[in-house]
Formats: C-alpha cells, structure tokens, sequence
C-alpha cells in the first residue's frame, strides 16, 4: 500500500494484492479530531538493536547461506 498527501490533505493512493491485482483508493479528513489529550507522538522512544537482515522483509537472512563447492 502506498500513498501520497495533497496540499489540501487528500490522500491518494494504491494497494498491490498478493495475487497481483491493484487498487486505487482515496482519503479526505472529514472533521477534525477531537479525542486524544493534544500531546502528539511519543517522545520517549527506546532506542532498537536490530540485526541487519537481507532483504529488508520476512523471511530475510542475516547473510548468505553456505553454498556447495562448484
């Protein structure tokens, strides 16, 4: 899924279905939130150590995997 957000704050975006169909899909904010208590994102995130994985996505390997002798 992928998006991208006008000036006037319509999304326009599209979605790649696992059979490799596509979608087309819009958004627009309709009122404002009114919930929440204002405070905005978290701040107090704890720094993640991550091993470097290829490719970058499930099922990705930390490195090569042994190959036999050609």
């Amino acid at each position: 899924m992928s998006a991208s957000i006008e000036d006037d704050g319509t999304l326009y975006g599209w979605a790649l279905f696992p059979d490799g169909s596509t979608s087309s899909w819009r958004g627009e904010r309709v009122e404002t939130f009114a919930g929440g208590n204002g405070a905005g994102p978290a701040r107090d995130v704890p720094e993640l150590e991550l091993p470097d994985i290829r490719p970058a996505m499930a099922y990705g390997r930390v490195s090569m995997p042994e190959q036999p002798d050609a």
